[in-house]
């Protein structure tokens, strides 16, 4: 377990202060610089005493961590200096930061050139990313923390009385408390069921000790993207540093080329629908979106997968009728596997140490129940085989290739279709279809007659169907809805839970 402390600074421009909590001493520190309190040197033995702990923050490694570094390598220069000089001084260096944040210049500090060990949360959460940003103010809401303030002082302001002081420290010393009470959700150390024992940290320490990839602060999908490459580069016999950094563009994209060839129809509606996106053809930079009624429902083919276009109903089993849910395991991954698909400017190799991980992560994860380190392998190897599709549409990723992407939607959309088309055909309801699984209300009496289509899918696909039962589902949208297991177990999807809804 990694010793660690909880840190934020304020850097007003007469007012330096650093705040820190010890979880495992339960104990409070602060250093300060102002008017009247000069605490500089004590902090800098206080760093040269904690060296060795990790230093947790919120978006530390772009700001926070830049001006401590910065302080420790010029603070000797400072001695003729007064207390507000400092301050200033400190103050116009955290303004520097930002500005070149907001420029997006890179910090002026790379991780591996900082003194003090750092566990970035914004970036562990993903939240540098532009589609996910979020705020530590907004955290302090959805945590339904008790005081959620505004910086109450400008960082300019000239004259700050002692209650301006005062306010500071408190607020800092919140934002301390937000900070460890999402590094206890980031460590799974809460009663969230979205939360409740997934430890994101060990999670990266057993990839460093597995891969050697030193993960501390890398999201989920950068994770998977290292991963990924480090198969490809042993399967390729080259070093990272040498694998190309740029995808594959194309002018246009022949959707032909996008449909696995065991793809065909009964129905001439839905033959019509096959062979008209067969010869589309699509701009590199275009999405695939088409809609077709059949059966007496809607369904959407677009970037995000299949999916019904539901209105807000609820369904629940009775004596006669079954709600089963069928999910395609693993099912962008398979696709691409079983199909034989890969970047096509990386070539074969990418395949076969694509399957390697897919295969490794299948038979280890019978020993991930009883195995904390094997269960953060299993873990890894997911984040790993799952991202490909995602990157696979990044223009700046490595693995750009919009023909993959479209491949694995389209062949998965079509795909599912099929196992809908037989249903139907065969007096079985659908009642959802959702990217990678189908829902569906059945008569007890076709209950065979389902397992029979499910085995022809599945040898004909080569694809996993898991099955779940439910006793209710209650739709807003195909997004948004809740649905209980026979078990009493709830899945939820669409806005993730307020995290104060169980903290």
């Amino acid at each position: 377990m990694k010793k660690i402390l909880i840190y934020d600074i304020e850097t007003l421009l007469e007012m330096f202060l650093v705040v820190i909590y010890i979880p495992e001493d339960r104990k409070w520190m602060s250093f300060e610089v102002s008017r009247n309190i000069y605490q500089l040197e004590k902090f800098i033995k206080f760093t040269e005493k904690y060296v060795d702990y990790y230093w947790v923050g919120y978006n530390n490694l772009r700001f926070d961590a830049q001006v401590v570094e910065w302080i420790i390598r010029t603070s000797g220069e400072w001695d003729e200096l007064g207390n507000l000089e400092i301050a200033s001084k400190i103050s116009q260096k955290a303004q520097d930061v930002i500005h070149d944040a907001n420029y997006e210049l890179f910090p002026e500090y790379r991780e591996s050139d900082l003194t003090l060990k750092q566990i970035d949360l914004f970036k562990v959460n993903h939240f540098d990313n532009k589609n996910r940003m979020v705020s530590l103010k907004r955290l302090e809401f959805e945590m339904d923390l008790e005081n959620i303030e505004e910086m109450p002082i400008k960082f300019n302001k000239v004259g700050m009385t002692l209650k301006d002081l005062e306010d500071t420290r408190y607020y800092c010393k919140n934002d301390v408390i937000a900070t460890y009470k999402f590094y206890k959700i980031t460590i799974g150390d809460t009663e969230h069921p979205l939360y409740k024992g997934n430890n994101q940290m060990e999670l990266r320490e057993n990839i460093r000790l597995e891969y050697g990839i030193d993960c501390a602060n890398y999201s989920d999908s950068k994770i998977g993207d290292e991963m990924i490459k480090k198969f490809y580069c042993e399967e390729k016999k080259i070093a990272p540093a040498d694998v190309n950094k740029k995808g594959l563009f194309r002018k246009y994209i022949r959707l032909r080329h996008c449909i696995a060839n065991y793809v065909s129809f009964k129905t001439p509606q839905l033959q019509a629908f096959h062979e008209k996106v067969k010869w589309t053809i699509v701009a590199q930079d275009a999405e695939f979106q088409e809609e077709i009624k059949v059966f007496g429902q809607t369904y959407t083919f677009a970037k995000g997968g299949l999916h019904t276009v539901n209105t807000p109903k609820i369904f629940e089993a009775t004596e006669d009728y079954q709600i089963i849910d069928w999910d395609v395991s693993s099912y962008y991954p398979a696709i691409i596997i079983n199909n034989g698909r890969y970047p096509d400017h990386l070539g074969e190799p990418f395949l076969i140490g694509y399957r390697k991980m897919f295969e490794q992560r299948l038979q280890l994860k019978p020993q991930a129940k009883k195995d904390r380190r094997i269960r953060g392998i299993v873990g890894a190897l997911k984040l790993a085989v799952n991202s490909v599709y995602g990157k696979s549409s990044d223009m700046q990723s490595w693995l750009f290739d919009k023909q993959l992407t479209l491949f694995t939607t389209i062949t998965g959309e079509f795909s599912l279709m099929m196992l809908i088309e037989e249903y139907e055909l065969n007096g079985i309801k659908v009642i959802s279809a959702n990217t990678d699984g189908v829902t569906v209300m059945i008569h007890k009496d076709k209950i065979d007659k389902m397992m029979e289509i499910n085995k022809w899918w599945m040898d004909l696909t080569m694809y996993e169907l898991e099955r779940t039962d439910y006793s209710k589902i209650v739709f807003s949208t195909v997004n948004d809805y809740i649905a209980i297991t026979t078990n009493g177990d709830v899945k939820k999807k669409g806005e993730m839970l307020p995290l104060s809804t169980v903290m």
